[in-house]
């Protein structure tokens, strides 16, 4: 792994525990506020970032990581920011992104023991 691509895959491995820890609330409390709504979108968007700019051979290296589903999902909110779904990211957060979280650990864990 590039020194790069670790740093880039520690600001995705960051994004992703500031998203769980802004999203342990209840879905309610997530509809209501849009300063926690906010705060997991733009984490998104670091996550969404930080995956382009991973070298072509690192992703390959891992195909199980959907890396381009996490850049046009950055896309989204970038350029359709009003046209979010709150339920439909309330339903990423809790249904895709623990997954996600276990897969960025396991290879920044694999980094260290290299």
């Amino acid at each position: 792994m590039k020194k790069d691509d670790f740093l880039y895959l520690a600001d995705i491995q960051e994004a992703l525990k500031r998203i769980m820890e802004y999203s342990s609330c209840s879905m309610e409390d997530f509809l209501a506020s849009t300063m926690i709504q906010d705060a997991i979108i733009r984490n998104f968007e670091i996550m969404g970032e930080a995956s382009k700019r991973l070298s072509n051979e690192f992703r390959e290296a891992h195909p199980e990581i959907p890396w381009s589903l996490l850049a046009r999902t950055r896309d989204r909110f970038i350029h359709h920011y009003a046209g979010v779904r709150m339920d439909i990211l309330w339903s990423t957060i809790q249904n895709d992104l623990p997954l996600l979280q276990k897969q960025i650990g396991k290879i920044m864990k694999e980094r260290h023991h290299s």
